[in-house]
């Protein structure tokens, strides 16, 4: 498992328009929202409940209780305008993040929009 800081996912480029990143939010809600049942590379189900609006798009993983997932975020205040992908969650307990899983919907977004998500994670990661 990776600290919940160590996880940098970006929108590239990071001088998309507004116009440009509502409309590839749109498209990736809609994506996301077509995945009832997605496995990790474990095998293991991730029921993925979408929950949005016009600056955040939630998933909700169902074998991980109630926490819920961030995955897309925008500011709401213009001058504080970021068109940053990332991804945030709800820490464990112990500071950590089920990491696999959120990796997983994070890679499906990226094989449906290529070249959209970079990640950056670090080299000690496995």
């Amino acid at each position: 498992m990776i600290p919940f800081d160590a996880l940098d996912v970006k929108v590239m480029p990071e001088d998309i328009e507004p116009e440009a990143w509502n409309r590839c939010f749109r498209e990736l809600m809609a994506y996301v929202e077509t995945k009832t049942e997605w496995r990790n590379s474990e095998g293991r189900r991730i029921d993925a409940l979408v929950r949005c609006n016009d600056y955040q798009l939630i998933v909700k993983m169902q074998h991980l209780f109630a926490t819920d997932y961030l995955i897309a975020y925008r500011s709401p205040y213009p001058e504080d305008y970021h068109p940053l992908l990332v991804i945030h969650a709800a820490a464990e307990s112990d500071g950590t993040l089920y990491t696999p899983d959120l990796m997983a919907v994070a890679n499906m977004i990226a094989l449906q929009f290529p070249g959209l998500i970079e990640m950056d994670l670090p080299e000690n990661h496995t």
